[in-house]
């Protein structure tokens, strides 16, 4: 056998493009697994995001209710304040019908003694 450069540097030449083949297998491979790695924690990113998207929202949420009852409350509030002004109001004009009924009581009974002392007469 002898020695044929053509052969050789072909086989030199495919040598080194193997290696530049599994060099560049060997980036990709690690590109991937970075991408891997960046996607694992863009999803943990996002469902962190989610979540506190979720909380911002359950916050909005309980703060809009908070605002009704709030306004609720001042509603009832009000109605209240009205009762009691409706009942001191009918409380007072009680009062003043049982001092009008005392009074025509009270002067029928003055009639009735100055009946009685009239016939006494």
């Amino acid at each position: 056998m002898y020695f044929n450069p053509t052969i050789f540097y072909r086989q030199e030449l495919s040598q080194m493009e193997r290696n530049k083949y599994i060099a560049k297998s060997e980036s990709l491979n690690k590109q991937l697994e970075d991408t891997r790695y960046s996607i694992e924690e863009l999803r943990k990113q996002l469902s962190q995001q989610e979540t506190e998207e979720s909380l911002e929202d359950k916050i909005v949420e309980e703060n809009r209710l908070v605002g009704r009852y709030k306004e609720e409350i001042e509603i009832y509030q009000a109605i209240r304040k009205h009762r009691e002004h409706e009942l001191e109001f009918l409380l007072q004009d009680m009062e003043y019908q049982y001092g009008l009924l005392k009074f025509f009581m009270l002067s029928k009974n003055q009639n009735k003694m100055d009946r009685n002392r009239i016939k006494e007469t």
